[in-house]
């Protein structure tokens, strides 16, 4: 992603979770919030991958489902999520 489009106009962090969440739908994978956590834990604090998720939820762009037990959620996209991602990738191809 771009330096300005990281610096100036979507957090990084926002992008990093939004853009692995399409990617394992496009897998066809559920991913609950440890998947997250365990994929981004050296770069991002739990703290943040949690306010990050909350943040996204608040703004519609992904869902939260039970998973197997009241300890896993299944988190995934929206249509929202999904149109904004393609948003930010044709933005990025801009710079």
């Amino acid at each position: 992603m771009s330096e300005l489009l990281k610096e100036k106009f979507f957090p990084e962090t926002l992008h990093k979770i939004l853009f692995f969440l399409s990617k394992s739908q496009i897998n066809k994978e559920a991913v609950i919030i440890n998947d997250i956590k365990k994929t981004f834990e050296s770069e991002i604090s739990y703290p943040i991958i949690n306010q990050t998720l909350a943040l996204l939820r608040s703004a519609g762009l992904i869902k939260k489902k039970d998973g197997k037990d009241r300890r896993h959620h299944i988190i995934e996209l929206t249509e929202k999520g999904t149109h904004l991602l393609e948003i930010l990738d044709k933005f990025n191809d801009f710079f």
